[in-house]
């Protein structure tokens, strides 16, 4: 989420940044020789680079906005599985508690069958 702000401040600071620095570079070129008149031949050039380097920018920043929902969602998925992990390592332990309470029951049972069958003899 914060990266995809951050995508889309550095996204309009390229854009304003190019822009600005078209047209503060022509205003500059005129206030140096105020007489002459500057053809400038490379503009269309330069708007169409900073048109360009613009939507480069706002395509990276939306391949990142996704590539952070994708990662989101992969997490989510392993947060559930890793819960479901986890209940199932304690119903694991609780089997193996329940286990091992049945088997203590049954020596149990088997000792006083033991100590009956010693007796009638």
């Amino acid at each position: 989420m914060v990266s995809a702000m951050w995508d889309r401040v550095v996204a309009r600071a390229l854009l304003v940044g190019f822009l600005g620095g078209a047209i503060c570079w022509r205003a500059t070129d005129a206030t140096a020789n105020p007489g002459v008149v500057i053809v400038d031949l490379n503009a269309d050039q330069r708007s169409l680079v900073a048109q360009l380097t613009a939507e480069r920018a706002i395509t990276l920043a939306n391949e990142r906005r996704l590539a952070d929902a994708a990662q989101a969602e992969l997490y989510k998925q392993l947060a559930a599985k890793d819960r479901a992990q986890r209940a199932a390592e304690a119903r694991a332990a609780g089997n193996a508690a329940e286990l091992a309470r049945v088997r203590k029951a049954r020596d149990e049972i088997a000792k006083a069958r033991q100590e009956l069958i010693a007796a009638l003899t």
